[in-house]
């Protein structure tokens, strides 16, 4: 692999019943899903079943923040995010790199579990999502890790 940005990202979402733990996801995830984009990634969501993420319903709590806003009235980016890839057919081949934006015991599932170790296994980036904080940085944090997980 190069040092380039890698082009197809795939970013792990709570499930549809996990409680969110944290507050600034939804504003998190709406800012680095714009950021991503901006850049030319090709972004894929995944949660532990497949369809709707705890993330995406929780967007409606945040329709105040600007960057929420601009998300939910963006019918493509909000189609994008609640038609979410099981874990199960997640290939790991197809991806350059996870970012995770799971908390707490989500974590720790096995199906979870066993798909960061397969990005490891074949040396491909784990990103937890909160080292991607400022956002401003995500493209340039996300093409350093994947440049290390490459050597």
């Amino acid at each position: 692999m190069t040092d380039t940005v890698p082009s197809r990202v795939l970013i792990l979402l709570p499930d549809e019943d996990a409680p969110i733990i944290s507050t600034d996801l939804p504003p998190r995830l709406a800012a680095l899903y714009y950021k991503l984009k901006h850049a030319g990634l090709e972004l894929v969501f995944a949660t532990r079943s497949g369809g709707y993420s705890a993330a995406m319903g929780d967007m409606r709590r945040f329709a105040d923040h600007p960057v929420v806003a601009k998300l939910m009235a963006d019918a493509f980016a909000r189609d994008e995010l609640s038609e979410s890839l099981a874990l199960d057919r997640v290939y790991v081949d197809d991806f350059d790199a996870i970012i995770l934006f799971l908390e707490g015991l989500e974590l720790a599932l096995p199906e979870v579990g066993k798909v960061i170790l397969e990005f490891q296994r074949v040396g491909k980036a784990v990103v937890p999502s909160e080292t991607l904080d400022p956002i401003e940085s995500a493209v340039q944090s996300i093409r350093v890790l994947v440049s290390q997980q490459a050597r």
